[in-house]
């Protein structure tokens, strides 16, 4: 069964209503599934749930807006956050018990490289490249067909 929307299943819901209120006799009890109804009791049921749907829409643009709030913070502490971490560093020097009270660790230095290092960086390099079928320009320029 497909998927309907919010808007189609409030339009049903709604077109539900008005043929309650256009057909269905106000005094009288209709049976349905073995249960009775009025026609009150239907129509109240479908407006709990126009309700219910109501409530969804404002809820759900209740946390778009809270996304977009938290977001635009976040992009301001970015800034703050690498500007605080200089200044403790210059202001307590880069100590790993200063930086560690505010969550944080010292960089790492890169250590020198040796050739052996360098040699197997490269050989990864390569095999990353024919693993993922990569070219340089020159060589996409040498294929021929397509």
């Amino acid at each position: 069964m497909p998927r309907t929307t919010q808007t189609a299943r409030s339009a049903a819901a709604t077109a539900v209503l008005r043929g309650i209120t256009k057909r269905l006799v106000a005094n009288k009890t209709y049976s349905v599934d073995g249960k009775t109804y009025s026609p009150k009791e239907i129509a109240a049921r479908y407006q709990a749930y126009l309700d219910a749907l109501g409530g969804l829409r404002s809820a759900r643009a209740a946390l778009r807006l809270a996304v977009v709030n938290e977001r635009k913070i976040a992009r301001q502490l970015v800034a703050l956050t690498v500007g605080l971490k200089a200044m403790l560093t210059v202001h307590f020097g880069a100590s790993n018990v200063v930086l560690a009270d505010f969550g944080w660790s010292v960089p790492k230095k890169p250590g020198p490289k040796t050739v052996a290092g360098k040699v197997a960086g490269a050989a990864k390099a390569r095999a990353t490249r024919a693993a993922r079928k990569t070219m340089g320009r020159r060589q996409r320029q040498k294929v021929k067909g397509g």
